[in-house]
């Protein structure tokens, strides 16, 4: 992994440029992929992380045509999704998400069979939207998803912060750094993990997101650990949780059954519905 910087904490994505929280430019969690009207479609994903056969979770929120995404938004949108050819390999509909963070998102769920480039054409009430899908070939991604199993990592605790300072940038620090990853995962019970730094976000998702864990963690039947970005107080250096799963994005959410398979992925953005929906699935 290249050597990042809290102000190049950021990923390029074929439709567009896709800042991650902490990127540079402090415009949002991306910047618009498409546009064909009133509204643009907004990739909150970056480009290598999806793969084409296993199911792939894609969210997409909606901006006005200066692309400053939408503080609200239609109920759903309904999508096309052509391949390079032009035929239609999938067609659905994804309901606005929104519970408990500061702006909407659409998770659109697709499973492909094979890698390419796709375009998604969306249909909502306040005009037509399309933005481009890259899927890489089966078992190309490195980024562990929905059937891989999890590798383990000696995340940062208290009990060993190995080198990262502060552990939690939350400003009362989060109750999910008692345990590893790794012993989360040897202890045989469902595992959440989440990835991301509250405080040096500037989109304004990562600190929100946690706070929804933090709030469902009690009704969860397993363990929850939090991994923060940066191992320094100023953003500076990338921490070895990261480096680890070789991201160039965050926040994004792990949640792994006992028998340490990734049931569900949660990249970038999550609402409390969706994050319930996803621990609830670990049996």
């Amino acid at each position: 992994m290249r050597a990042l910087t809290r102000r190049g904490f950021l990923a390029l994505s074929a439709g567009g440029l896709v800042t991650a929280c902490g990127g540079s430019g402090g415009g949002g969690s991306s910047t618009a992929s498409g546009a064909s009207g009133s509204v643009v479609a907004v990739r909150y994903f970056p480009d290598g992380i999806h793969a084409a056969g296993r199911p792939e979770r894609l969210p997409f929120g909606l901006a006005g045509s200066d692309g400053v995404p939408l503080s609200d938004g239609p109920p759903t949108l309904a999508f096309t999704v052509t391949d390079a050819a032009g035929k239609v390999v999938a067609e659905g509909e994804a309901s606005r998400h929104g519970d408990g963070i500061p702006r909407p998102y659409y998770p659109v769920e697709l499973d492909l069979p094979a890698a390419g480039v796709y375009t998604l054409a969306g249909r909502t009430a306040l005009g037509p939207v399309d933005a481009a899908i890259r899927l890489a070939a089966p078992g190309s991604v490195r980024l562990p998803g929905a059937g891989d199993r999890m590798p383990p990592f000696d995340t940062p605790t208290v009990a060993d912060a190995r080198g990262v300072d502060p552990l939690c940038t939350r400003e009362q620090p989060c109750p999910f750094h008692g345990k590893t990853l790794t012993e989360a995962l040897a202890a045989g019970r469902p595992v959440a993990y989440l990835v991301g730094t509250p405080a040096h976000c500037q989109t304004g998702i990562c600190g929100p997101v946690l706070d929804l864990l933090i709030a469902q963690a009690t009704d969860f039947p397993g363990t929850v650990v939090h991994a923060e970005v940066f191992a320094d107080p100023d953003g500076r250096q990338v921490a070895p949780a990261v480096k680890a799963l070789g991201l160039d994005f965050e926040p994004l959410l792990f949640v792994i059954g006992a028998d340490g398979v990734v049931r569900r992925r949660l990249d970038v953005i999550y609402d409390a519905a969706e994050l319930r929906s996803a621990l609830a699935g670990t049996a």
